[in-house]
């Protein structure tokens, strides 16, 4: 295990108690202990994080969708994949901001990405936010996928999962009609894309 690895499971463990701690201290303007827990952990932390030439992060307006694009980052550098992020213009849409569940479903389509690119050879996934509101994820795969089912409840192309991934993002999206998602493969590529209107 690398040591890099090592410290990114020890902050990712204590990680609510880190925040009841600075929690604590701001309340109590405790300036010592705020202090020690920057210097400490979450300065160290930053160790973890790509540069800003690797994901044009300052391109996304929003600081939630940032927030999930770095944790699944830190994520993919668990399985050894490769995260790239393009952005064609200033993505900022305020009818998703603070919208939980749509943070929720950019979180499941990553994992979902991460883990199928982490069978194959090729440990890449892309992230693009077009400039007609397009958020598509791009990775390749293994296993069998049938398209026509994977968005049943209960149907996963995995052994292991229950298969309520794909199943939330199609109730979740027949709820917004601003938001529309679809699935393709091709050329052994599978095509996520989220449309925000």
């Amino acid at each position: 295990m690398s040591k890099q690895y090592a410290e990114y499971r020890f902050f990712k463990h204590d990680y609510k108690n880190i925040l009841a701690s600075l929690e604590y201290a701001i309340q109590t303007e405790n300036m010592h202990d705020i202090k020690e827990t920057y210097y400490s952990v979450i300065r160290r932390s930053q160790l973890l994080l790509p540069k800003e030439t690797m994901l044009q992060l300052s391109q996304l307006s929003d600081i939630q969708l940032r927030g999930v694009i770095l944790v699944k980052y830190q994520l993919a550098a668990e399985h050894s994949v490769n995260i790239t992020l393009s952005v064609d213009k200033l993505f900022d849409n305020t009818s998703i901001e603070k919208d939980i569940d749509f943070y929720r479903v950019v979180g499941i389509l990553l994992d979902n990405a991460i883990e199928a690119v982490s069978l194959t050879t090729d440990k890449k996934v892309s992230i693009i936010f077009s400039k007609d509101n397009e958020i598509i994820i791009v990775n390749s795969y293994q296993e069998n996928i049938d398209i026509h089912r994977i968005e049943e409840l209960g149907y996963s192309s995995k052994n292991t999962h229950e298969g309520i991934g794909l199943s939330f993002i199609t109730r979740y999206t027949m709820q917004q009609p601003l938001i529309e998602h679809c699935t393709i493969i091709e050329n052994r590529q599978f095509i996520q894309k989220l449309i925000v209107g």
